[in-house]
């Protein structure tokens, strides 16, 4: 049974509609042909095994001027009752947040800012956040800058914020991500990502279980939220040794696999693809 306190008992969880257009005109760091009936039916099974873990989904309409617009993540910051809308890095997903917005208003208790308001030179993806309770990590990438960090220092004051070099990929998110109140799953597969790892380490003020393994990044992006039945773990498919390893390395009531695989052609990871809240 989870704490009614968790920072992780999740109870909402917003999602968007694949758009059409994603196929060939989504953003992507290598060339690559999505299967888009696929992607979109992955992504239908993706939200029924949230609703199916009992969150009330707000699931948004696929825009086709918005190729990306399925990766929620990225426009938006939600921690508590208080919601940072971001100005995502690439000038193409900047419309983006108007829906984030109204969906955002609909949602009781929920407090909105806006980051291009606080600092209209502060660019961030969600993607570069990485939540874990009682800290926060953001990492400077090609998507996110120094000025953001110090926007949602000033939001999420309670926080210790701490800024993480980020040279290798295209979030912070893209190579670890929270896998339990106390766990950061990693992959080390190359010098970047285990540069990144040290540095989290390096600024970290709590204690974590930093579970390190040589598997594809993606692999290392998983999806960690409590209900009242117990937690439960989003993981895509891991057949490699040493992804099955990093699994049962992991802590959880019950671990699902979720196929991300075509949307993972245009760099979409898991945690990419809802924004989950505790109102």
């Amino acid at each position: 049974m989870s704490s009614p306190n968790s920072k992780f008992l999740y109870k909402t969880a917003i999602t968007r509609n694949v758009a059409h257009s994603l196929a060939k005109e989504a953003l992507r760091m290598e060339e690559s042909a999505v299967d888009i009936e696929k992607a979109k039916a992955q992504h239908e099974n993706y939200k029924k095994v949230l609703s199916d873990a009992g969150l009330k989904i707000y699931n948004l309409e696929s825009d086709e001027s918005l190729p990306d617009c399925v990766f929620v993540e990225d426009p938006v910051v939600v921690v508590g009752n208080r919601a940072m809308l971001t100005t995502p890095g690439h000038a193409s997903r900047r419309k983006e947040k108007t829906e984030m917005k109204k969906v955002l208003k609909r949602i009781p208790g929920m407090e909105i800012f806006e980051m291009s308001l606080l600092n209209e030179e502060a660019l961030l993806d969600g993607g570069d956040v990485l939540y874990t309770g009682k800290e926060m990590f953001i990492g400077q990438s090609a998507r996110t800058n120094k000025a953001a960090v110090d926007v949602m220092q000033s939001c999420f004051k309670e926080l210790k914020v701490h800024a993480i070099p980020v040279r290798d990929g295209l979030h912070l998110k893209s190579c670890m991500t929270l896998a339990g109140p106390d766990s950061i799953l990693c992959s080390t597969i190359n010098e970047g990502t285990r540069s990144i790892i040290q540095e989290v380490k390096n600024r970290a003020t709590e204690k974590y279980n930093f579970i390190e393994f040589d598997i594809d990044p993606k692999r290392a992006n998983v999806v960690y939220f409590e209900t009242p039945n117990g937690s439960v773990l989003l993981h895509t498919r891991m057949t490699e040794e040493a992804d099955i390893k990093a699994l049962d390395s992991i802590k959880a009531d019950k671990k699902i696999m979720v196929d991300n695989s075509e949307l993972g052609k245009v760099d979409g990871c898991l945690t990419c693809c809802s924004v989950l809240i505790t109102i």
